[in-house]
């Protein structure tokens, strides 16, 4: 009976850790390069490099998020609730190396992915350690959910959720991958992987939180001209399909990281606005920047030469949005930002091979980008003019209201612009001599955004779908750009 009561303290201390977002982040972390360590240190396995090491915290990040969430469904808890229990229930990934440790040699074993489905999780060449440890946690995690609940059918459900946990860490992560990559490319697949872990991690994140996060995820048109841009550069540098749309699924989930951290900064112009804040709290805008942190040691460690662009786009994107600096308020700073952003994720496609390719055109293109993405942001402050006058923020629209001009005029010249620039592109394809086929379906596009914002009298409609319509063309010039071979 001492030992119920003793194991009964410890389930009610360790339910009652405090929350925060950066339990998914943190704990993961430390538990991830102990573990590295001690497979080192027990077993001698040399897998302690960089790459393999931020793999590992990775897949740990993504079993505290598939296992937090396990707990939640089968204990009827809200995530935040049970994500102590978990976070402190992680400590047992230390126990394979140990176990082998006590276990006579095991020559030929390895800790690995399962490539096949095991439905024991043993395998001739898997230490019997991490067999035994997957098992004893399992078995824990039934434990706390009987104690939770006192149910015996929402214990057995746990059984079942924390089973297929790891089934889907230890050979769905693996075998989704492998659908992608060869094996053989072992630092690109693990490349590959922890990309996926973390995009799974921050699906399951937003699953938790949906509430909150829910209205930043809507406004995912916003990423996705800087995900074609990428996509465009990656595309030019002659990069395979693979790794573009790798560099560009990572530019549209590095600009949906700093979407949720802007949403939550401009929370408070959201409300004076008339309509509810998007984020009341700061744990979202935490998390996405704890990710933005973590994708960026993956870009440090697997395309090296990208990292500074990755680096300078959220440095100069937080000084848009965070109060310390706030350039948006600054009229043509925060149209400079959009432009700069657009040059880096521009860049960051051509560095797809790693290293840029050579040539002046690659210089004149990042200009032109620079200047589309400056141009083309300013119809974005049209839903937001009587917060941006009242908060004294910059922008086309209020600099010229202030200087008296009517806000009718300033608008058609906004209109007007957005669609004008967009000609360029195809008054160069009939330079170049493309099919003039080309040209017209860039040419039927370029009114789309000035009709928008002339016809559409719901301010924010007009903006979310000229966004759209901004990411049509970008996709259509996409498919349309001639080779570099082309035009050099």
């Amino acid at each position: 009976m001492a030992l119920l009561r003793v194991i009964d303290e410890f389930f009610e201390r360790i339910l009652n850790i405090r929350y925060s977002p950066l339990i998914f982040l943190i704990p993961p972390s430390i538990v991830g390069a102990i573990r590295m360590l001690l497979e080192d240190i027990v077993h001698r396995k040399d897998t302690n490099s960089a790459f393999f090491a931020f793999h590992t915290i990775v897949f740990y990040i993504l079993l505290q998020m598939l296992m937090t969430a396990s707990l939640s469904l089968a204990s009827g808890r809200k995530a935040r609730e049970v994500s102590g229990p978990v976070a402190m229930g992680l400590v047992l990934a230390w126990l394979p190396p140990l176990i082998d440790l006590a276990l006579p040699a095991q020559p030929g074993r390895f800790y690995l992915y399962l490539q096949d489905f095991m439905p024991f999780f043993m395998s001739d060449r898997l230490m019997l350690g991490e067999t035994i440890a997957v098992w004893a946690v399992i078995s824990g995690f039934c434990a706390y959910v009987w104690w939770l609940t006192r149910s015996l059918p929402r214990t057995l459900v746990g059984f079942v959720l924390s089973y297929l946990s790891f089934q889907a860490v230890g050979s769905g992560w693996y075998n989704l991958t492998n659908l992608f990559m060869d094996i053989n490319e072992q630092a690109s697949f693990a490349n590959v992987m922890s990309l996926i872990g973390l995009g799974f991690s921050f699906v399951l994140y937003s699953l938790f939180n949906l509430g909150s996060m829910l209205p930043s995820l809507r406004r995912f048109n916003h990423a996705l001209p800087w995900a074609v841009v990428t996509m465009l550069g990656a595309r030019l540098a002659g990069g395979s399909w693979l790794i573009s749309i790798i560099m560009s699924a990572t530019a549209f989930f590095a600009f949906m990281l700093v979407i949720i951290a802007n949403d939550y900064f401009d929370r408070h112009q959201d409300a004076a606005s008339g309509e509810a804040p998007r984020q009341p709290e700061s744990e979202n805008a935490v998390f996405a920047i704890g990710m933005q942190v973590a994708l960026l040691f993956w870009l440090l460690l697997f395309y090296t030469d990208a990292f500074v662009l990755m680096l300078l786009f959220f440095f100069i994107t937080a000084a848009y949005h965070m109060p310390q600096f706030r350039l948006k308020r600054y009229f043509c700073a925060n149209y400079k930002i959009e432009g700069a952003s657009g040059a880096a994720f521009f860049l960051f496609g051509l560095y797809v091979n790693g290293s840029l390719p050579h040539g002046n055109w690659v210089a004149i293109m990042t200009l032109l980008v620079f200047g589309g993405f400056s141009g083309g942001s300013m119809f974005k402050d049209y839903k937001d003019i009587e917060e941006d006058r009242r908060d004294r923020v910059g922008t086309v629209y209020t600099r010229n209201m202030k200087k008296g001009r009517s806000l009718k005029n300033i608008h058609r010249f906004v209109a007007f612009f957005t669609s004008a620039m967009l000609l360029v592109p195809p008054l160069w394809f009939v330079y170049l001599s493309r099919p003039l086929w080309h040209s017209l379906i860039l040419f039927v596009l370029v009114p789309l955004p000035a009709l928008l914002l002339l016809l559409i009298k719901n301010r924010r409609l007009a903006v979310e779908l000229t966004m759209w319509a901004f990411s049509l063309y970008l996709a259509a010039l996409f498919v349309l750009f001639p080779a570099v071979s082309e035009f050099t």
